[in-house]
């Protein structure tokens, strides 16, 4: 699937989410981090300092919930940091 990188929209420069993936990019724990499209899904994708990359989208072609898939994203990203 292609990826795209989109801004992050007005409605969402306040979200919880979008705050805790920033704070995890700049102290390093994500070397790289967007939200975006992918083959008209919502999307997030990022790497973490550990090589990891994942991308999780929505299977909903008519899903506009970002604050939702980045809270499953974070999720994500918990539980397969390395301990």
């Amino acid at each position: 699937m292609s990826f795209t990188p989109i801004p992050i929209p007005a409605d969402l420069q306040d979200n919880e989410h979008i705050k805790v993936l920033n704070m995890l990019l700049d102290k390093g724990y994500l070397q790289e981090w967007d939200i975006g499209v992918s083959n008209g899904h919502i999307s997030s994708r990022w790497v973490g300092y550990w090589g990891m990359q994942d991308k999780l989208t929505s299977s909903d072609p008519n899903d506009t919930n970002y604050s939702y898939l980045l809270k499953a994203h974070l999720c994500r990203f918990w539980q397969t940091l390395p301990r």
